[in-house]
């Protein structure tokens, strides 16, 4: 679970980095629900101990950022179709 959450939260934290262009910033509402399902598989693996704990950790900081900016972001409205 933790290598699954490293994973999804580069994903996350690479869409968030391209939503920053003007023509891709619509990535945002993508993103978000990506973002958001992201966080539980880290969740999961912060909760069991387990030797990819360092790995879930990762995980979980980049998926709740990439959501806690996209949040933001879409707050602001810089993501309008």
């Amino acid at each position: 679970m933790g290598v699954l959450s490293f994973a999804w939260g580069i994903v996350a934290f690479a869409a968030m980095v391209l939503a920053f262009l003007p023509c891709l910033s619509p990535l945002n509402w993508f993103n978000l629900p990506f973002s958001a399902l992201g966080l539980i598989p880290g969740v999961v693996a912060l909760v069991r101990a387990g030797a990819d704990k360092p790995v879930a950790i990762v995980g979980f900081v980049c998926c709740a950022l990439a959501l806690g900016v996209s949040l933001v972001r879409l707050a602001l409205g810089a993501a309008t179709f």
